[in-house]
């Protein structure tokens, strides 16, 4: 029984050995393409050179190479354990010592084998780990050389802050000048009609922004030179989300 059950879990293995390596094909078509790196582009929007239903497919590929990584793992640990009992199996027969030594060699090489196909795949991972950190370390380098007026250059503020929204419990207040909500800053929140799609698409997700706020009360908002006011720069976050009251934060805000 012992016998033909390692059979089977050999044959599984080696099926299995052949699945992942035609993922690891497959997935490399993708890599190639630069879908294993940062999605977006250095201003923060989603690379044109994307595809989005091939980017669907290569992370469908990329959840179904670790189940089957994992699945592999289990697999040796139980074809190791049903090798031990066998092995105490026929020594409790005298004349099935060159059985023994033949499975014992078979499962070395088997062993060798498994261990090669798995420091394959860590190196393809390392590989695609330091794509995605040079990518976006390239990325942050691009951003800091930007000036550094823009950095604090506001694009909208806020005209009001409704109690108890989410924007209220997330510390925002009357007349804060967003920096930057996201991904979302000056360059590029397109007359607030990108912020709005923003906004709307990290439902139920924190979001990190930026804000400046007046150290002096204005009477009028809309036409102020920073240079000349006293600020702090403060960052928050805030979830968008259904609440009790309308949208998903609980303010309202104009473009300058």
């Amino acid at each position: 029984m012992l016998k033909q059950k390692l059979v089977q879990l050999q044959q599984q293995r080696k099926d299995l050995e052949d699945h992942i390596e035609q993922l690891n094909q497959q997935l490399q078509v993708y890599y190639d393409k630069g879908y294993n790196k940062s999605l977006i582009d250095e201003e923060g929007f989603p690379r044109q050179d994307l595809d989005f239903g091939e980017l669907s497919t290569y992370k469908n590929l990329r959840r179904e190479f670790n189940e089957k990584n994992n699945d592999y793992k289990d697999l040796m640990k139980l074809l190791e354990q049903t090798m031990i009992s066998y092995h105490q199996e026929l020594q409790n027969d005298p004349n099935l010592n060159n059985e023994i030594e033949a499975y014992t060699q078979k499962w070395k090489e088997q062993q060798q084998q498994s261990k090669q196909i798995q420091q394959q795949q860590q190196q393809q991972q390392q590989q695609q780990q330091q794509q995605q950190s040079s990518s976006s370390q390239n990325q942050r380098n691009e951003y800091s050389k930007q000036n550094e007026n823009d950095l604090i250059k506001p694009f909208a503020y806020l005209e009001d802050v409704i109690k108890d929204s989410p924007a209220d419990k997330g510390g925002f207040k009357i007349n804060d000048f967003l920096i930057r909500f996201g991904i979302i800053d000056h360059s590029n929140h397109n007359r607030l009609q990108n912020l709005y799609e923003y906004i709307k698409n990290q439902q139920n997700k924190q979001v990190n922004v930026k804000i400046l706020r007046l150290l002096t009360q204005q009477a009028n908002v809309t036409n102020i030179d920073f240079s000349k006011e006293s600020y702090i720069i403060m960052d928050l976050t805030i979830t968008p989300q259904t609440w009790n009251g309308k949208g998903l934060l609980g303010w309202k805000m104009n473009v300058i």
